[in-house]
């Protein structure tokens, strides 16, 4: 009977009662493998699966005797969507390359940036640490290595730089975030397994976007090692729903999460925070399928939805600025926080602004008592600067709050928490609004250079302040 959590796509082991060092591996999980919270690390059925899958082995009378007994894959991938549980199948791999793969390891932890591959790191580290047969055998030193004291043995994290990866000779890869890697870093540890007959590079990934260029190499190359028309030496093994599924199907959602099959995880809460995600987001992380790097930002039906003509009602008053990178138009947008949720409205918007301009309207605004006022640093901070000399309460927004501050507004738009005056200026400016992915984050971006959304950004940006923040004012300088 075929297992529900089975992968959509995967290579086919060499026989059904195939070789593996997996279920030696997970002997080593059972007895001395925790959580962070100090728990035993239990694997999920498709976890043990994967495991005794990515470790097969060739028998040893396998009919070439230059791969008899040898580890099957020298590349492999794993890719399924969010909260999955990845980060437990690299913890385990990691034992793995230290205690039962090569005589001389030297593991290699890779992401796109060195503090993401140390989050697996220090799962690894805090075994060593609160284990005291484990503490024995090893010395873990900060994020700088994990050694072996018997023997040579290696566990480093490296900077997701091509030019720091070469030369050096890799036992094990382990290669998290291969949707946001340059494909150069894969060819770097690729070759730097290659003097190890057993050398081995895998790759822990969600799904990306158009502009995921390696793991779309990847998933060509996997797709054919599956099918049969490939390497035998490739592994690939693919969650994923079917394409076109709606992102609140049931089926769909348990076609890339196994998790949620074996029952680790509940559907109901998945379902629940589908909601208020974007599609793309919904798409990319729950359904585990590749999304345009561009696309809508908001449907119009929702913010249609939200329309709601009214008074001001009473209650503090985030005013926001925000202007086009030309200076041809400016918006100042008034956003209240109420028992229901979030009322915002255009208050001000001109052409042709000028910084002084700008002062003069947020001094005769000031007026109203309004709890702050909120701009971009990176193209207001000039009027952020003077607002502050003048005594008046500014919180100034850095890349990455404009970052979330996207995704906060489409949250809670798409919950109901926000109402709006159905402004025209914000029905001309939000079909060109879109957003743009940048790795696993994205931000609203103009449509085209000739479109202006200051409209659009001041809103989003009085929301997330709004939302997030009743304390003191944040100060630029």
């Amino acid at each position: 009977m075929t297992q529900r959590w089975l992968p959509r796509v995967y290579t086919q082991p060499l026989s059904p009662a195939f070789v593996s060092d997996g279920p030696k591996l997970r002997r080593f999980v059972e007895l001395f493998c925790k959580t962070e919270d100090g728990e035993p690390l239990v694997l999920d059925d498709w976890q043990a699966w994967v495991i005794d899958a990515l470790l097969e082995r060739y028998p040893d009378d396998w009919h070439d005797p230059a791969l008899a007994g040898r580890l099957r894959f020298r590349q492999a991938v794993v890719s399924i969507a969010r909260q999955n549980g990845k980060s437990e199948i690299a913890t385990v791999l990691g034992f793995y390359g230290l205690l039962m793969h090569d005589p001389a390891p030297y593991i290699v932890g890779l992401a796109s940036n060195k503090e993401q591959a140390d989050l697996i790191y220090r799962r690894v580290q805090y075994n060593v640490t609160h284990h005291p047969s484990l503490l024995t055998r090893f010395k873990a030193t900060g994020t700088r290595g994990i050694k072996r004291l018997d023997k040579s043995g290696y566990y480093v994290t490296k900077p997701a730089k091509a030019d720091a990866l070469q030369g050096i000779p890799v036992t094990l890869c382990l290669f998290d975030e291969v949707h946001i890697c340059d494909e150069d870093m894969w060819s770097a540890m690729v070759l730097g397994t290659q003097a190890k007959e057993d050398g081995l590079v895998i790759g822990l990934t969600t799904a990306g976007d158009n502009t995921s260029a390696l793991l779309k190499t990847l998933y060509e190359t996997g797709n054919q090692s599956a099918a049969g028309t490939g390497s035998e030496r490739f592994g690939f093994f693919l969650w994923t729903a079917d394409e076109g599924a709606k992102v609140d199907d049931p089926e769909a959602i348990k076609d890339a999460n196994p998790s949620v099959v074996c029952g680790r995880r509940s559907l109901e809460v998945i379902l629940d925070a589908v909601k208020t995600m974007p599609e793309p987001d919904a798409r990319r992380y729950v359904l585990n399928q590749f999304v345009s790097s561009e696309s809508t930002w908001l449907p119009m039906h929702l913010w249609h939805a939200a329309a709601s003509p009214q008074d001001a009602p009473d209650g503090p008053i985030t005013f926001t600025v925000d202007r086009t990178p030309s200076w041809e138009y400016a918006t100042v947008t008034a956003t209240v926080k109420t028992d229901d949720g979030y009322n915002t409205r255009v208050v001000w918007s001109a052409r042709k602004p000028n910084l002084e301009w700008l002062v003069d309207v947020c001094l005769r605004l000031n007026k109203h008592n309004p709890q702050r006022f909120v701009m971009d640093g990176y193209t207001l901070g000039d009027l952020a600067k003077e607002l502050q000399r003048r005594g008046l309460p500014v919180r100034v927004m850095r890349a990455t709050d404009v970052t979330n501050a996207c995704a906060t507004a489409y949250a809670l738009i798409a919950s109901g928490q926000v109402t709006h005056n159905d402004d025209q200026l914000l029905r001309n400016q939000m079909p060109f609004a879109v957003r743009k992915n940048s790795g696993d984050a994205w931000r609203i971006n103009r449509q085209a250079s000739t479109v202006s959304i200051d409209a659009v950004m001041a809103t989003v940006l009085g929301i997330y302040a709004a939302s997030t923040d009743n304390g003191p004012t944040q100060e630029l300088f």
